[in-house]
């Protein structure tokens, strides 16, 4: 959650309603818009003006771009390299690399492709972060993003729908989350046509092929562990990228097929990728707060809260998500608030006054000033909490099944007395994690590796997808490897 403004190397319940709204009507969108079907239905010049007015909107969703001018240039020279040979090079207009833990990578119209630090961290060579560019490229020179932009159309049709429900400054947060939404799956089709461009591309551009298929496994397994993190089947994972680009085991098929027949090997540029790896920030930003199990911790406004058990938080650059098991959902922002403003007024009159509020009741967390109140909305309920503190309103949105938000107790009631105020020493103590990429010296091993990372559980396990290897892998001196660390 971006709360203001990175070393370099060193998205009221109706909120969360329209989140869910969004997301069905988008996922709508994909089924009964088949996009392979759809021509574009605007020239060329028009999808660059469309990419030019969507790029600070996905900047905005995403944490803006990533501060590190030397990994910039890098990305940008594997970039001209892969459109060198293409029958399009002007389609692309610039790769941004953007300043998100999530693991994700897509397209606009009009040629701007996105990676985030999440998925620079994840690939473990160049010719791997190469094959997502390439395959990002194809997208764009098929002109699969201009066939998607209904999408964005049903997502801005929601905001001004929920708009007239909300105060503004949280439809603007919706529709930052709209943006996110924008970059849902490509069809089948769409996906087995990128890839058979992206690899033909990488290989042309003189990279092993084969590294196409190893990110993929690389995502799998990524995959696996996030769903055993989150105590899920398999499969059930976040993945913000294979959410995006699913890896059907036909797709997968087809790409092994496709690497098989071009035979000769290319290459892969580890050495010189992990060297531009090392500082890099890993998770959250400082400025952006920092995600700790279920608990936030926002360092540069100095204010902390817990989610209850069963919530896994989403750190967001314009608001804090938390989604529970039985998809329940908490948003969180905050907003100026006069001091002259009584917060039992702003609550009722101007925050949530289109909703038919119930049980207004006044309370403190902490010697903070707090309110909060009840509203039924059909089939879900939402209760409302706004925290005064220095100037601003703190507020949760939380929605829930009917019933369970009728009285402030327990998890909603915890949830709001967990919010307090940091010390200047302890927001002091709170610095992101970030990767370091070395050689495995003699006598290590995986399990003395990852004992020195700072996770609390699974380190061989989160060692081994981080270096797409084995946890019990024999490592060999001078293997390069990243580690992760405070």
């Amino acid at each position: 959650m971006r709360h203001g403004g990175g070393r370099g190397k060193a998205r009221r319940a109706v909120g969360g309603l329209l989140v869910l709204a969004a997301a069905l009507a988008i996922g709508a969108c994909s089924r009964s818009l088949e996009d392979d079907t759809l021509m574009p239905l605007m020239s060329l010049q028009e999808e660059q003006e469309i990419g030019r007015l969507q790029h600070p909107r996905m900047l905005a969703a995403f944490g803006g771009a990533y501060d590190d001018a030397e990994l910039d240039r890098y990305v940008g020279e594997i970039t001209v390299r892969l459109i060198e040979g293409s029958k399009t090079p002007q389609a692309v207009r610039r790769v941004t690399v953007l300043n998100s833990p999530s693991v994700n990578a897509f397209a606009l119209p009009g040629g701007y492709i996105y990676v985030t630090r999440g998925l620079l961290a994840l690939a473990n060579d160049e010719a791997e972060l190469a094959s997502v560019i390439a395959h990002e490229i194809g997208h764009v020179e098929a002109r699969h993003p201009a066939k998607r932009i209904a999408r964005t159309a049903s997502a801005e049709v929601l905001g001004s729908v929920f708009g007239r429900l909300i105060d503004g400054e949280q439809a603007a947060q919706v529709a930052s989350l709209g943006s996110e939404g924008y970059v849902a799956a490509y069809s089948r089709q769409q996906e087995l046509e990128a890839d058979a461009l992206g690899i033909a591309a990488s290989a042309a551009a003189g990279y092993d092929p084969g590294a196409a298929v190893s990110f993929l496994e690389a995502m799998e397994r990524d995959q696996e562990l996030n769903a055993t993190l989150l105590g899920k089947a398999a499969g059930e994972g976040d993945s913000d990228y294979m959410a995006a680009h699913p890896p059907t085991p036909q797709r997968i098929a087809a790409a092994r097929q496709i690497v098989a027949s071009l035979g000769n090997r290319g290459d892969r540029g580890k050495a010189e990728y992990l060297a531009h790896l090392d500082g890099m920030t890993y998770g959250d930003a400082a400025e952006n707060g920092v995600v700790r199990a279920r608990e936030f911790v926002q360092p540069r406004y100095r204010f902390r809260f817990e989610v209850p058990q069963g919530f896994t938080i989403h750190n967001r650059p314009s608001a804090v998500v938390a989604i529970g098991s039985d998809r329940d959902l908490i948003l969180f922002d905050r907003t100026q608030l006069g001091d002259e403003v009584k917060l039992a007024d702003y609550l009722e009159k101007q925050w949530a006054a289109a909703l038919p509020l119930q049980a207004l009741e006044r309370f403190e967390t902490n010697s903070l000033e707090a309110a909060t109140a009840y509203a039924p909305l059909g089939g879900r309920d939402v209760r409302l909490v706004v925290i005064r503190s220095e100037g601003y309103a703190y507020r949760f949105i939380v929605l829930a099944r009917p019933g369970d938000l009728a009285s402030f107790a327990g998890p909603v009631r915890e949830l709001a007395l967990s919010f307090r105020r940091l010390s200047a020493n302890e927001a002091a103590r709170v610095h992101p994690l970030h990767l370091v990429t070395r050689a495995v010296q003699p006598g290590e091993t995986v399990a003395t590796l990852a004992a020195g990372t700072p996770f609390a559980s699974l380190r061989a396990e989160r060692f081994g997808v981080l270096n797409n290897i084995s946890p019990d892998a024999d490592l060999a001196p001078g293997q390069l490897v990243k580690l992760v660390a405070q």
